[in-house]
């Protein structure tokens, strides 16, 4: 028994009963940290304009069905070019897995933006009717090969992206902490 039944049960009370009690509550609290894993992971999307708030939600939403950390943020990577390169220095400052998603309409800048100024990852989804994506999409397919970005066309498939990707970072983040508890554990 690891309630408090195993001290119900005692008829005359020690200090060793009640470490066994303590023991007890230690573990069961021990136990509650892994039934929910931590979520120390976040996806950042940006939009190019609140015009695309709509379509940034359906993202958000499919996040959070997954139980991942989503954030807004809006900004130009023509207008205010500045102020994107402020927010992804913001994010990468916190030193947790982040996953960018660029959301902006014609002549993406957004996504190349992100991409070519972070090492984490970026997708880029577009929002929009799907009957204009046709046209719209070019900008974001043309992009150079070395910034390494993709383009997914519905808030779902980005959402699944970002899941694997954020397991991936998970292990980029977390084997070297390994690897330094190991070399501490040694000395």
């Amino acid at each position: 028994m690891v309630d408090k039944q195993v001290y119900r049960n005692l008829s005359n009370v020690t200090d060793k009963d009640l470490d066994i009690v303590k023991r007890n509550f230690e573990w069961v609290a021990d136990q509650l940290d892994h039934l929910i894993p931590p979520n120390n992971c976040l996806i950042v999307i940006v939009m190019g304009s609140t015009a695309d708030k709509e379509h940034c939600n359906e993202i958000k939403n499919c996040c959070e069905d997954l139980g991942l950390n989503t954030e807004f943020k809006v900004s130009s990577a023509y207008k205010t070019t500045g102020y994107t390169l402020d927010i992804i220095n913001y994010y990468e400052g916190l030193n947790i897995p982040i996953i960018f998603i660029a959301v902006a309409r014609r002549l993406n800048g957004l996504e190349p933006v992100i991409s070519g100024n972070t090492d984490y990852p970026v997708m880029n989804c577009p929002p929009g009717p799907k009957d204009e994506l046709a046209t719209d999409i070019w900008s974001s397919l043309n992009v150079s090969f070395d910034l390494e970005c993709g383009t997914l066309l519905y808030p779902e498939t980005a959402t699944v992206w970002s899941k694997l990707r954020l397991k991936r970072l998970g292990f980029f983040t977390s084997l070297p902490n390994s690897d330094e508890e190991m070399r501490n554990s040694k000395q």
